[in-house]
């Protein structure tokens, strides 16, 4: 009995959608570019609820996509959060060490998926006749007009450098994302909220595994102090109560701020907006400071 897929791919590449367009009708034009250029294209959408214009939460679930042990070689992630389009910013592919394709705008929001996963060439693309620009009715949908019919001509094949010229890696826009810790504190930042509402950060799970049985303060601060006080490290929702601020490790290797079976970005009063980039370096940081019982 077969009960793995590892020993086979699928004739077409899987094209996979990420953008912030939410419930319109742009994410349909879209996977419509794609199979204008290849009518067999296997398209699968991973979200189109990214926050609005947030390259940071974009880029965090691309990246959590992107690196997961089931996602094939081969494999093709559209990614369109682009509050730049029609500007100077480059489009581009990224080739990945580990034979993944990333297309998208040059702005910071494939950097966290290609970071982890290794750069083996960066394209940007200039080649319009592998395109439908010569379709477009204006400069500001470069999701229909560039990005998803050059996933289209890449799972039929097309190579890569066909479409443009090689873009030195030192050009690339690159998230700057940092955690830290010492004896007494842990040190990240905000990246992302999830539909219930759960903070997630990039303080690596490991990170807390030498401070159990400590009493946890959190501290999670922008341009002011969002929230200050007691926290728990647990390692399920639940058991715990409701009124309780949970740090737990999450499923992706990072720690989660969250409240059982509640919303914990509204209880602490943090919003999408909190969660951006000021230039590539994230806006809002978290500070975990501890001591023995």
């Amino acid at each position: 009995m077969v009960t793995g897929c590892n020993h086979y791919r699928i004739t077409q590449p899987l094209i996979a959608l990420l953008t912030d367009f939410g419930n319109d009708e742009a994410p349909y034009l879209i996977e419509s570019a794609i199979h204008y250029i290849n009518p067999r294209a296997a398209v699968r959408t991973i979200t189109n609820n990214v926050p609005v214009f947030n390259i940071l939460c974009g880029a965090w679930r691309l990246f959590r996509i992107v690196s997961s042990p089931t996602e094939l070689k081969g494999n093709i992630y559209v990614c369109v959060v682009d509050p730049g389009v029609g500007s100077e910013r480059e489009c581009i592919i990224v080739k990945t060490k580990t034979g993944k394709y990333l297309v998208g705008p040059n702005n910071g929001v494939l950097s966290l998926a290609f970071v982890n996963e290794g750069v083996d060439t960066v394209i940007e693309i200039r080649n319009d006749k592998l395109t439908l620009l010569k379709n477009s009715k204006s400069n500001t949908f470069h999701g229909k007009d560039i990005f998803g019919p050059v996933a289209g001509y890449i799972s039929n094949g097309v190579e890569i450098h066909d479409f443009g010229v090689e873009l030195p890696i030192g050009k690339l826009k690159i998230i700057q994302l940092s955690s830290s810790r010492n004896e007494n504190s842990l040190e990240g930042v905000l990246v992302d909220i999830d539909s219930f509402g759960s903070l997630r950060t990039n303080i690596p799970n490991d990170f807390v595994s030498e401070i159990k049985n400590r009493k946890v303060y959190l501290s999670i601060e922008s341009t002011k102090l969002l929230y200050d006080g007691k926290a728990k490290i647990s390692e399920t929702f639940s058991g715990n109560s409701n009124t309780d601020i949970l740090l737990v490790p999450s499923s992706t290797g990072y720690l989660d701020i969250v409240v059982n079976t509640k919303n914990a970005a509204s209880i602490l009063g943090i919003k999408p907006d909190d969660i951006k980039l000021n230039g590539l370096r994230p806006h809002t940081k978290i500070t975990l400071n501890f001591e023995k019982f």
